[in-house]
């Protein structure tokens, strides 16, 4: 299956030299910093082992893709809409079907919302029903 994502310059230079690339939750600033985003995609993670089983490399992040454009075309979206780095790069990448899960990013979006939150769409333990 061929997705994309956008990381900064430095990680298609470590793929570039080292053929891999691992995602690092200390250099996620949303992973660091919000921790209801961070809640949140610990349960993403839970249903990424549920559905695909648990990643071959211990303690180790699932690398956010996208699988079509704004437009619900299977073809490299147009990354020009949004700036996540000042320096990132759209990287092209194959991997097995099996390894993907598919999500609805906007749905998954969603339940950070303040609102959603309040309203108590999260459980305490973190699962999102």
């Amino acid at each position: 299956m061929i997705v994309w994502t956008i990381q900064p310059y430095k990680v298609y230079q470590k793929i570039m030299d080292e053929g891999i690339f691992f995602c690092n939750p200390e250099l996620s600033i949303n992973l660091k910093d919000d921790h209801d985003f961070s809640r949140a995609y610990h349960w993403m993670i839970q249903q990424m082992i549920k559905q695909i089983g648990p990643s071959n490399k211990k303690d180790t992040y699932p690398i956010w893709a996208w699988y079509r454009s704004r437009d619900y075309q299977h073809r490299r979206p147009d990354f020009r809409w949004v700036k996540d780095y000042p320096d990132e790069v759209c990287i092209e990448l194959e991997i097995p079907e099996k390894k993907v899960l598919l999500s609805d990013f906007q749905g998954w979006r969603i339940i950070l919302t303040p609102r959603v939150m309040k309203n108590g769409i999260v459980k305490k333990n973190g699962s999102i029903i």
